[in-house]
């Protein structure tokens, strides 16, 4: 969630938090922690919100990014 955070502070971001928990803790999962999957998957998951109009990250939007990103690990389906 830090890193995360940092990044959107980082690229000028100011509002509301994005991710929910559940996001979060999915793209970590998904992302097995490697910076370089988490920016690709965070983008991924961001262009899948913003394409439904919303403004809230949820983990079916991690889902989404995880399945068109070679490289990202399986969700457990405990987060599901």
């Amino acid at each position: 969630g830090n890193y995360v955070a940092h990044r959107l502070r980082v690229a000028g971001y100011r509002g509301d938090e994005l991710f929910s928990g559940g996001a979060l803790r999915a793209l970590h999962q998904a992302s097995g922690g490697v910076p370089r999957l988490i920016n690709i998957l965070a983008h991924k998951a961001l262009l899948a919100v913003y394409g439904e109009g919303r403004q809230h990250v949820k983990p079916r939007h991690i889902r989404l990014a995880r399945r068109d990103t070679e490289g990202a690990r399986r969700i457990g389906w405990l987060l599901w």
